[in-house]
């Protein structure tokens, strides 16, 4: 739980709103590992004027974090001071329409035999990829194994079975905790290895993506296949954050855990997993402090014995402590 070092709160400082404060909320919850401490303030803008309305009237040092739908983040036990920011349910929409050559030539996008899903960074990837069936928008399938929503995936530059988001990215509309709102070409947002080159005081509010007409059964059909892949090589039903570690250059992460002879490796509550060696498993009795002492545990381990450091993939959030 989070223990506030303010000698006053926060709380009569913010300004009003139209979305929702939850004051002390927990958030262990909220994520993929079901670990971690409260936030200080958890912040639910009901649009973006609403954001752009706090960003602009908040008090100038309160501290800003970001969570999304919780994946690939862990939540340290010390919880997250100041105002953590969460795109809710006003956040998920999409809107498909035809994509003008024009307009196509004009991004650098070869094919104007194309259309265009504009969708809201709170939406949910797996939604997503449902919501691209049922209306026969080929291309962005291999999001069905990313457990994420659009503005985290954004952020990262998220991927799967060879293809990354910013491959398939149109245009991007973002928002920055000094204020002021811009739409970034995909040039724009310098996208490399899982991340986004624009400054973190930026938050995704929604997305362009462009899309080929596919018919929807053979869409079902790969999504199927993919899913079906995705479950075989790793522990989906486990309590887990996706993969921990990023791939350094000319490696895969899991082949250097393996190396370390890694494979089972405990800490408190937490193990590294055995069926996929770059994921780390809540087994239901693990704090925040147990998943991030393996991580690092893993990281000299590979150190030692490969020369080769492994970078967090995995987003901390919050203050460390010791549990």
């Amino acid at each position: 739980m989070f223990v506030e070092k303010k000698p006053l709160s926060w709380k009569p400082f913010l300004p009003p709103v139209k979305g929702r404060y939850t004051f002390n909320k927990p958030l262990g919850p909220l994520t993929w590992f079901r670990t971690g401490g409260n936030a200080e303030i958890f912040f639910e803008p009901s649009c973006e004027q609403d954001l752009i309305h706090f960003f602009a009237n908040k008090p100038a040092d309160l501290p800003v974090s970001f969570l999304g739908n919780g994946s690939n983040t862990l939540v340290r036990d010390g919880g997250v001071p100041g105002a953590t920011i969460h795109l809710g349910k006003t956040f998920f929409y999409y809107h498909a329409a035809p994509f003008r050559p024009l307009k196509a030539h004009s991004l650098g996008v070869d094919s104007p035999e194309i259309d265009s899903l504009e969708v809201g960074a709170g939406t949910l990837c797996a939604t997503l990829t449902q919501i691209c069936i049922q209306r026969g928008l080929g291309g962005l399938e291999f999001l069905c194994g990313i457990p994420g929503s659009v503005g985290g995936v954004l952020r990262m530059n998220a991927g799967a079975y060879g293809t990354e988001i910013s491959d398939k990215l149109l245009w991007a509309s973002a928002i920055h905790v000094k204020g002021g709102q811009k739409v970034f070409s995909r040039k724009e947002l310098s996208f490399r290895y899982r991340s986004c080159g624009i400054e973190k005081g930026w938050i995704f509010t929604k997305a362009c993506f462009k899309v080929i007409p596919t018919p929807p059964h053979v869409l079902e059909k790969r999504v199927k296949d993919l899913l079906q892949a995705r479950h075989e090589a790793q522990p989906v039903k486990e309590k887990t954050g996706g993969s921990t570690f990023k791939n350094p250059a000319g490696h895969t992460a899991w082949k250097l855990i393996f190396d370390a002879r890694c494979q089972g490796l405990v800490e408190g509550g937490a193990s590294v997993s055995t069926k996929h060696c770059n994921f780390l498993i809540n087994h239901g009795h693990a704090s925040s402090f147990h998943i991030e002492t393996l991580g690092e545990k893993v990281r000299r381990k590979v150190l030692k014995k490969t020369g080769v450091l492994l970078e967090w993939e995995i987003k901390r959030l919050g203050v460390f402590q010791k549990t």
